[in-house]
């Protein structure tokens, strides 16, 4: 009898020690800044449309390329010049090894416009590795080399780059997605609704689209007058705030040109599906820009997905935790695995 009660006791022990090996394997592949507690997140708040044009469950099966069945070996492509505007264009390429087309996920790095780097990449071992994707983690111009909009013209460089390079790399074109983070989250979120804009096309290889399908957005600015002017964060009025140095001067006396950085003067019906991640404790991004951001892609009839993360700050594990990395596999299931009817 007592030796049946350890097997009960066993049991359970394992049943417990499961979640938590899981959410430590997902973690491993990704270390971001430990801002917020690694505990177990609140359930989260999230708001979809009324009538997405898609369903959040995932395409079936007989039609979608199913993710991996084991972990994959990662090849890495590191320092492809994507651009001659300058020694930062650059970008690291890792594969799934294998015959492909892949399907590829473009990582846009944040900072604030004015630091940060393509190696800060989180996503490889997950992305790579567990799900099948390639990813492309790229350097953009900073604000103290360049200012709005060089940023937004290398990334879109450097999506043209890897499409007049897919063959070489084996990735596959109609199915391309771009997931940011702060900064990297507004310019991921400003290429994927301001396709047809010449304004941000520039440099080589221009006979290629910048469209894209899907864009995930971890709690990036969007409205930068709105941003600086909401009670708690006017300091970023200042003439040394990132804002104002990403404008060239004040930004309150660059009103035109951060108009023109706004993600929310672009969104029409065609743009891609967005999902959107914000803490609601964020004290560097206000949750009202991804708010705003939302707002405007339900009113275009544009998929959107906004989840809040209560108690959660700007960053830090828990946006890479199992439970949120779910949902974002899920999204990317729907919108970018081969099987869903790419973008046109």
């Amino acid at each position: 009898m007592r030796l049946n009660h350890l097997k009960k006791i066993s049991t359970k022990a394992i049943v417990l020690l499961l979640p938590l090996a899981a959410s430590l394997l997902i973690l491993s592949a990704c270390t971001p800044p430990a801002e917020v507690s690694a505990a177990q997140p609140p359930p989260m708040e999230q708001t979809l449309s009324a009538a997405p044009p898609a369903s959040l469950t995932p395409t079936p099966a007989a039609t979608r390329t199913p993710r991996p069945t084991s972990r994959i070996k990662v090849i890495a492509h590191r320092n492809l010049q994507y651009s001659k505007a300058s020694e930062r264009t650059s970008l690291d390429l890792y594969l799934p090894e294998g015959a492909g087309p892949f399907p590829l996920v473009i990582w846009v790095h944040g900072g604030s416009w004015m630091s940060g780097n393509k190696d800060d990449c989180l996503l490889v071992n997950w992305g790579v590795g567990r799900q099948g994707y390639a990813i492309a983690s790229v350097n953009y111009r900073l604000s103290d080399e360049a200012i709005f909009p060089a940023q937004i013209r290398d990334l879109k460089a450097a999506i043209r780059w890897l499409r007049a390079h897919a063959a070489e790399y084996r990735i596959d074109t109609q199915h391309i997605g771009l997931w940011g983070a702060s900064a990297g989250g507004h310019l991921a979120s400003l290429a994927g609704v301001s396709y047809g804009e010449k304004r941000f096309e520039e440099g080589e290889n221009l006979e290629q689209s910048t469209r894209v399908n899907v864009v995930i957005d971890y709690y990036g600015p969007t409205d930068l007058i709105a941003k600086v002017t909401t009670p708690g964060f006017e300091a970023r009025q200042k003439p040394d705030s990132p804002e104002s140095k990403l404008m060239g001067g004040p930004i309150l006396e660059r009103r035109e040109l951060a108009a023109l950085a706004n993600p929310l003067a672009y969104a029409t019906s065609d743009d891609p599906p967005h999902m959107i991640l914000h803490g609601d404790k964020d004290n560097v991004v206000p949750l009202s820009q991804s708010q705003m951001l939302d707002k405007a892609l339900k009113k275009a009839h544009v998929h959107s997905q906004l989840i809040i993360i209560p108690g959660a700050g700007h960053g830090g594990e828990v946006f890479y935790s199992e439970q949120y990395l779910a949902q974002v596999a899920l999204f990317l299931d729907t919108f970018l695995r081969p099987g869903h009817q790419p973008t046109k």
